[in-house]
């Protein structure tokens, strides 16, 4: 995941937006919980002009640090650990999947 974000990095910053923007949405059907990309998603939208992408990306990342902090970063890693756990749960079906039908064929 980390050369798609890298890629998605420096696109944002040469000015390339709309393939910034999909290279970081490749990244977050993967990784939804990635900082990195979450915070390139939002720069992205305001230097497009969407507003509200923008503020919908900045709610999902992780939350500055105010008196307010230590309740929304329980609950933004709440969210993201069942995220990356639903994900990985994903992952191992397809693994064994493959490694079933692989079996079946040899």
């Amino acid at each position: 995941i980390e050369p798609p974000h890298i890629l998605a990095y420096l696109l944002a910053k040469t000015g390339r937006l709309a393939e910034s923007k999909e290279w970081t949405e490749e990244v977050l059907a993967e990784k939804p919980w990635h900082i990195g990309a979450l915070s390139i998603m939002r720069i992205v939208c305001l230097r497009l002009n969407d507003e509200e992408a923008a503020m919908r990306w900045a709610v999902k990342a992780l939350p500055g640090l105010s008196p307010q902090t230590r309740l929304w970063r329980t609950k933004w890693v709440r969210e993201n650990v069942d995220l990356a756990k639903e994900k990985l749960a994903e992952l191992k079906e397809d693994l064994r999947d493959k490694i079933v039908a692989r079996m079946k064929t040899a």
